[in-house]
């Protein structure tokens, strides 16, 4: 993290992992239940060094629970934290007014549809091999709010609904697409709209499941999964969140489609959850590794199941 951000922020953690939605009873110094792991009791806010303490899951800094409640990389927490920061005031405050981020959501899904075979989202999705659409929770939209340096433009987009364990939108998924079915040529195509409900644990539920199921990282991934097994798939938009991801209680064998990366992050995620469901809830798991050599010579060390599908399709 550059030395600046770390000094815009200093002093002010609580009021701005505040604003992106975690609770601000968080930060009151006393011990309580861990957001996190779960533990009961053994976590508090340490306010003078400004980090997170839990007896059970150990310390983890302000960027790094920012990450792990909002699902998102690095680079777009700090995207999302860094308009904040100078209204975040050198004191605890209430939990943001979520207002305008629902207003936000409203409005683009007053314009959803679902994706059907003639559409831009069915045309990008075909052109990354993909040909199974979701049955729920993924959209498109004609023409969704696309904002660079003051300057608003329009594009048609496939909107993705994460949604909480308890079935409440967390937020959207956008990724903006053009005519031919490409990403648009804008400087971030996909995004993440603020959190109106807690994203930890949160999954886009592409598929009504069972009590077989598979989970994925990226929403292409899943359908990916979907189409070339026929599991019903889930995304969890990201390795952190594939951690904390929550599983319905009836499903009892969870197929697990891991991303493969250089620094290992997907890897080590996939398999912490594996040991979660196996060992905490009794769930049957199946780790799914894919290791083709001539994924490796196409793609390197880092490479998920679309690859691995786009990689069959045409060869």
């Amino acid at each position: 993290m550059k030395a600046d951000f770390k000094t815009e922020c200093a002093g002010r953690w609580a009021p701005i992992l505040t604003n992106i939605g975690i609770n601000a009873q968080l930060f009151n110094g006393k011990h309580q239940p861990c957001p996190f792991c779960q533990g009961k009791d053994r976590a508090r806010w340490d306010r003078e060094k400004e980090f997170f303490i839990c007896g059970q899951c150990g310390s983890k800094q302000p960027i790094d629970m920012a990450i792990e409640f909002t699902g998102m990389p690095f680079k777009e927490t700090i995207q999302l934290i860094r308009p904040n920061i100078m209204n975040a005031q050198l004191k605890v405050v209430k939990p943001v007014d979520t207002k305008q981020a629902e207003d936000r959501i409203k409005r683009i899904h007053a314009g959803l549809k679902r994706i059907t075979p003639d559409s831009i989202v069915a045309l990008y999705l075909a052109k990354r091999g993909i040909t199974v659409l979701p049955e729920q929770d993924c959209y498109q939209h004609d023409a969704v709010e696309y904002w660079e340096d003051g300057v608003k433009s329009l594009h048609p987009a496939m909107v993705s609904a994460f949604r909480t364990a308890a079935g409440e939108v967390s937020t959207y998924h956008l990724t903006y697409l053009s005519a031919d079915g490409t990403k648009a040529e804008v400087t971030t195509p996909r995004k993440i709209l603020p959190v109106i409900k807690p994203l930890v644990g949160a999954a886009v539920r592409l598929f009504k499941v069972d009590d077989i199921m598979a989970i994925a990282e990226g929403i292409e991934t899943a359908l990916s999964v979907t189409a070339d097994t026929g599991l019903q798939c889930w995304a969890t938009g990201s390795a952190s969140n594939m951690k904390a991801v929550v599983i319905p209680e009836s499903v009892k064998t969870v197929w697990i489609y891991l991303d493969s990366d250089d620094s290992f992050t997907g890897q080590a995620a996939a398999y912490e959850l594996a040991n979660r469901l196996k060992v905490r809830e009794g769930k049957t798991v199946r780790v799914v590794n894919i290791i083709d050599q001539k994924l490796i010579e196409d793609y390197g060390v880092s490479y998920d199941f679309n690859d691995y599908l786009i990689l069959k399709t045409n060869s």
